[in-house]
């Protein structure tokens, strides 16, 4: 059998690829930068009986390989961030956070199937000791944050109130400090837990989609803003045991979704005369009070006619 070569060039497909990324791109290179699995695909064609011939085209070289997005590489870089920020992990939570393992498959961490984007990240009630760094505000596409039950402090970070995505922001039962960031650009978030913290300052913005807020056991002051009855899909709202002062306003009982209204508090009170717009009709109304007895009973009076308005459509 002869083997005819044609020397005016040779046409290679190189497909070389990662296992561990997803993305593909078509890249120019020699043949000593792959290593194996390398396919050739060489184009060949018989031209007699025992005999071939390869085609030899244009000399040119594709390579199919599997890379990483830009995107991808930052979720990484800023999951590892944030573990820098941990200094004791009792639990070993973290332990699979290294280059061994795709950041996908650490625990606590889900992503996109296709994407490898980070949506998930959940490391609730690990012990975990140090601060929530800054750089979880790059997972641009993460929808659910869950740091409750931890031994985190220092502030909430602002790049949180950024994440369009954001859903649900689970960070109560940490000793996190400072005023809450603004959570206004947060369009989708649903749910925000901030109770058990040592969080000061007053209400932050927030979004008007948002259904549930938990305040309780901080220490925020000043007064209930009129603003927080414009969230209209207000399903539970919980202020107690902060230094929260003044009356609940009114406009509350318009709110057409809520269920839950749980102020307790010695400067808390309800409003007097009741409203033309009553149609919510709350399943728990708590505004008990603390404090000397003749405030108590006028406060308990105001509130049973704020309940009574909500109560009734």
């Amino acid at each position: 059998m002869v083997t005819t070569l044609l020397g005016i060039g040779v046409h290679l497909q190189l497909l070389a690829c990662n296992r561990t990324e997803s993305r593909r791109s078509w890249n120019s290179a020699s043949l000593l930068n792959f290593s194996p699995p390398l396919l050739i695909i060489i184009n060949m064609k018989v031209t007699a009986p025992g005999q071939f011939l390869l085609v030899l085209m244009a000399c040119s070289v594709h390579v199919v390989t599997c890379s990483s997005t830009p995107e991808n590489q930052i979720d990484q870089l800023s999951l590892l961030e944030f573990k820098k920020a941990i200094s004791l992990d009792p639990q070993q939570a973290l332990a699979s956070w290294n280059d061994s393992t795709h950041f996908c498959n650490w625990e606590g961490v889900m992503c996109r199937t296709r994407s490898h984007r980070v949506t998930n990240l959940d490391l609730a009630n690990r012990g975990l000791v140090g601060q929530i760094f800054p750089s979880l505000g790059n997972l641009t596409l993460l929808k659910h944050l869950s740091l409750e039950t931890n031994r985190l402090s220092a502030d909430i970070p602002a790049s949180l109130g950024e994440l369009h995505h954001l859903q649900t922001p689970y960070l109560s039962n940490n000793t996190l400090h400072g005023v809450i960031p603004t959570f206004q650009n947060c369009s989708s978030l649903q749910k925000l837990w901030l109770n058990g913290n040592n969080l000061v300052g007053g209400f932050p913005d927030l979004p008007l989609g948002l259904k549930h807020l938990k305040l309780r056991y901080n220490n925020l002051s000043g007064t209930i803003l009129i603003s927080v009855a414009n969230i209209t899909k207000l399903q539970l709202l919980d202020l107690s045991f902060n230094n929260i002062a003044g009356n609940i306003p009114y406009e509350f009982a318009k709110l057409p979704e809520l269920q839950g209204l749980d102020a307790i508090g010695p400067e808390i009170s309800g409003t007097g005369e009741p409203t033309a717009h009553r149609r919510c009709r709350p399943q728990t109304l708590r505004l008990e009070v603390e404090g000397r007895e003749n405030r108590a009973r006028t406060h308990t009076t105001q509130a049973s006619a704020l309940a009574g308005a909500l109560q009734r459509r």
